[in-house]
């Protein structure tokens, strides 16, 4: 059997093309990108998730900000599809370190739902401490404009407080615990897209 085969969803190598940036897929986005028309519109999501793993956000116009709150972006592909994501910061399993990431929270054409989780998004980065939101502040370094992740020395370092001080209704309480605690988050590999494409070519069959 090939070992390629065997590999875990969260194994890399240099078949994924992926560039500086850890790309990873919450719950809700695996969810939308399944309910996808078709393998060439999951290709045109998959090509501007390898173009945000690049850090050419500039070239490829990936930097349309959703929110003055927090780092969030979107990309508009055709039929209003959206692309919804976050610059953060957390462990990489493909560097094997503490270092900023991507997240990608929606791939959707409904505006509404956009509107939501950005604003949900939001509300998150109301209970983080100036030093986490410094941490997720991009920079531009490296040659052609390319933006790099910014890499900390260790856990310590990545020690993000949460403030209890602020003044929310209880349904909008879950959902910041649902966004900090519970969602889960796939890293961006072949083996994953694979995955989202063989669910794709079943359904349609």
């Amino acid at each position: 059997m090939d070992e390629r085969l065997l590999r875990l969803p969260f194994e890399f190598d240099e078949n994924d093309k992926l560039g500086s940036w850890d790309v990873l897929l919450s719950e809700d986005a695996i969810k939308d990108m399944r309910q996808l028309e078709s393998a060439s519109v999951i290709n045109a999501v998959i090509k501007e998730l390898v173009h945000i793993s690049s850090g050419a956000w500039d070239k490829h116009g990936l930097r349309d900000v959703q929110s003055d709150a927090a780092p969030v972006y979107e990309v508009k592909l055709f039929d209003n599809l959206t692309i919804l994501w976050q610059v953060d910061c957390g462990f990489s399993v493909r560097s094997n370190r503490f270092m900023q990431l991507v997240k990608i929270w929606a791939v959707t054409a409904n505006q509404e739902q956009v509107n939501k989780k950005s604003e949900n998004i939001s509300m998150v980065y109301q209970f983080c401490n100036a030093a986490h939101m410094h941490r997720c502040t991009v920079q531009q370094a490296g040659n052609r404009g390319i933006i790099l992740p910014k890499v900390f020395d260790d856990e310590e370092e990545m020690v993000t407080k949460y403030t209890s001080e602020v003044n929310m209704d209880e349904e909008k309480l879950l959902e910041v615990h649902k966004m900090l605690i519970t969602n889960k988050f796939t890293p961006l590999s072949k083996v994953n897209v694979q995955k989202i494409y063989f669910i794709i070519h079943y359904t349609i069959a």
